[in-house]
């Protein structure tokens, strides 16, 4: 992924921030329509929503930094 500031704190946000792994897994569980609509909230820098987007779902982002990445 392209590298992308985030804030003054980005580094120590990419740090810290959470995989998607659990995510996923859960995901994997259920069953969407194609082309379901999926909220991303806390977005960052787009990560989850990108991947949700090459999977064929209509995303969309929100998240209380200036810029959401996507």
């Amino acid at each position: 992924m392209e590298e992308h500031k985030f804030g003054e704190d980005s580094r120590e946000y990419n740090q810290g921030r959470g995989q998607y792994d659990l995510a996923f897994k859960l995901l994997s569980k259920i069953t969407l329509p194609n082309a379901a609509r999926v909220l991303d909230l806390g977005a960052g820098m787009g990560e989850f929503a990108m991947v949700m987007r090459d999977k064929g779902y209509d995303v969309a982002c929100v998240d209380g930094e200036e810029r959401c990445y996507m």
